[in-house]
């Protein structure tokens, strides 16, 4: 399967799971050093074909449609800006799931020590960015560059969830990690209101958790 084909798989997949709601979310993969593949702006994810894919070059520095004519760089600034400032990312994946777009509404964090795998993969929390910035604009870059400095899945205040990874496969991985958290973080909080315990979620030590990462390691 081809980079197209796995974009187009990922967007539609996540459509379907109501992730990506009409011409939310996007999904881009890098294909050599100076070019990357990435949805098209203003369609919906689950019509999406291959030709209509964007193509970004840098010895262009033009975006196009796989099946010719140009494409709007305003969708796509946001995963330039982040392939240029990280050469190591090799996928980015930005989608509106309902787990989380309650975290994102509020501006909170979510807290990933409380599950080891999460806290492994996902490092202390998916944080949040501290402002609502608008999409496409340079402001919103950076405060995504700022947090993808440590953390390879965040949250877009008032807007929803960003995540990136070596490759595509790793970058589904987290997404299915941050999708899980995130449920089961809005489930223990509530069920600890329910019982009338504090809003705070019991954590893993971290020198156990060194532990177990060291054993899967191994």
């Amino acid at each position: 399967m081809n980079i197209s084909e796995e974009i187009i798989r990922l967007a539609k997949q996540l459509h379907a799971s109501g992730a990506c709601p009409g011409h939310g979310g996007n999904i881009s993969v890098k294909e050599t050093t100076n070019t990357f593949y990435c949805t098209p702006t203003c369609r919906n994810k689950s019509t999406i074909i291959a030709g209509e894919l964007a193509y970004l070059s840098d010895k262009t520095g033009v975006v196009e449609r796989l099946s010719g004519g140009k494409e709007s760089m305003e969708f796509i600034h946001l995963h330039y800006g982040i392939y240029q400032k990280y050469p190591k990312i090799g996928a980015i994946i930005h989608a509106h799931p309902v787990e989380l777009m309650a975290f994102a509404i509020n501006g909170l964090d979510i807290e990933a020590r409380c599950v080891p795998e999460s806290y492994i993969e996902l490092k202390d929390k998916i944080p949040c960015t501290k402002n609502y910035e608008t999409p496409g604009t340079k402001e919103l870059l950076e405060s995504v560059l700022s947090l993808l400095n440590e953390y390879p899945s965040i949250i877009m205040k008032q807007h929803g969830l960003l995540l990136v990874g070596k490759d595509l496969h790793h970058a589904i991985d987290l997404y299915e990690e941050s999708i899980a958290l995130a449920t089961a973080v809005s489930n223990a909080l509530l069920l600890r209101r329910n019982l009338g315990l504090d809003s705070i979620v019991p954590i893993i030590e971290k020198g156990k958790l060194q532990e177990l990462d060291k054993f899967r390691k191994e």
